[in-house]
Order: C-alpha cells, then sequence, then structure tokens
C-alpha cells in the first residue's frame, strides 16, 4: 500500500458520519477518471501512459452511519511513471465541505495546483430499510 502525504481540511481529525457525505468529487485536471466501487484510476492524456490510483476506505465507501475522521478515508495514492516502475507515493488533500454547484454536503479530493476541473459521484445512500417503518397508528 502506497500513499503520498496528505493534507486535510478543515483538520486530519475532523470527524463526520459517512451517510452525511452525499458525493465525491475528484478534481481530474483534464484527466481520465474510472473507477470499480472506492478505486479510482486516474488516466493522462494520450498518449502518455502515466496513471494514478487513489483507493478508499472499504469501511467508508459503502453506506453506513459510523464516524470517520478525514485522515482515514483514503488508504492509498500513488501513480507509474510512463505507466511502468514503482508504485510512487503523490501528496493530495481531502476536504469535507458543501460543494457550491451540487449544494450537497461532499469530500473534495484534490491533488495537483491546477486549476479546477471536477467530476461528481454520487455516493451509495441508506439503504430503504435502514430506517424502522413507522408504528401502527
Amino acid at each position: 500500500m502506497t500513499i503520498g502525504t496528505g493534507t486535510f481540511v478543515p483538520s486530519a481529525m475532523f470527524s463526520f458520519p459517512r451517510s452525511y457525505a452525499y458525493q465525491l468529487v475528484v478534481n481530474r485536471y483534464g484527466d481520465t477518471l474510472s473507477h470499480v466501487d472506492g478505486r479510482f484510476t486516474i488516466y493522462a492524456v494520450p498518449p502518455d501512459p502515466t496513471f494514478a490510483i487513489i483507493q478508499f476506505s472499504p469501511t467508508w465507501w459503502t453506506w453506513n452511519s459510523n464516524m470517520r475522521s478525514l485522515d482515514h478515508i483514503v488508504t492509498e495514492f500513488w501513480y507509474k511513471q510512463g505507466g511502468v516502475g514503482p508504485e510512487l507515493p503523490l501528496p493530495y488533500k481531502v476536504t469535507f465541505k458543501t460543494d457550491p454547484v451540487a449544494l450537497l454536503p461532499s469530500l473534495f479530493f484534490d491533488w495537483t495546483p491546477l486549476p479546477d476541473d471536477y467530476e461528481r459521484f454520487p455516493l451509495e445512500g441508506q439503504p430503504s430499510d435502514y430506517w424502522l417503518p413507522k408504528p401502527l397508528p
């Protein structure tokens, strides 16, 4: 598992219930993103074969009502220069804030100081049977 140095806003120990996050917002900076569950792959603009991997903790990615601190949400972030060689750690920034476009509480993932180019991914909500049914009248 390879991970770069994280910066966290409002702080590394800021905790919130996973159920409070409605979407994940990833800054792609013109690159292409794909994901399967909580594992994202960032592909550099062709013909560059460089790619990066972001892994979100499975215990955070799946909806639950548990609390998590910002420093325990991302478990891997690295890239392979030219698509080959060792996993090289990348610095990143995780922010919990209201998305000014969607007006939803969101987790933002940034990894470079280039201009913003966000892609939004809705997060799974609570299952329909999570809350108890209403009591009988």
